[in-house]
């Protein structure tokens, strides 16, 4: 009796060293959360366009059939196409500075907002609405930039 339970014991100890080796590095660990995906892109629809909508595409300025310059920014056809000042050159694509005073270097919208450079005087866009008499704020014109230097895409 006392071989037959020293060889089950020792049965016992392989077959529990055994399931210890299969289950080693097995066991996949479980997060309380999914990982957060942190997406740095700016769009048009959601960062650019409200903002366009809010402070420069109200009536009397940049919309409707007569929009100040020939810049309509209620849609991004307009705001691309630009208006008598800039032309096309409003947007440059991945450029999103305003440092030169040449049209076709720097986005033309930036000039405008910052008032860097900008060729009609001393005045920050827009002249009209919430932020008419102390322009856009800079975390507002930061979404804007970061839109252009992205490629100003239609997203």
């Amino acid at each position: 009796m006392k071989r037959f339970s020293l060889f089950f014991l020792i049965v016992l100890c392989v077959l529990h060293i055994i399931q210890g080796c299969k289950d080693a590095g097995t066991e996949i660990p479980v997060s309380a959360s999914p990982p957060v995906v942190q997406d740095d892109s700016s769009r048009f629809n959601r960062d650019v366009h409200p903002i366009l909508l809010a402070n420069c595409a109200l009536s009397g300025c940049h919309s409707g059939s007569s929009p100040q310059a020939g810049f309509n920014q209620e849609t991004f056809a307009g705001v691309r196409a630009g208006g008598a000042t800039f032309g096309t050159n409003v947007i440059q694509p991945g450029d999103s500075s305003s440092s030169s005073s040449n049209n076709a270097v720097g986005s033309g919208i930036m000039k405008m907002i910052r008032n860097v450079n900008n060729p009609f005087g001393n005045f920050r866009m827009p002249l009209t609405g919430p932020y008419s008499t102390s322009g856009l704020p800079d975390s507002l014109i930061v979404k804007i930039g970061k839109w252009i230097k992205q490629g100003a895409k239609n997203n």
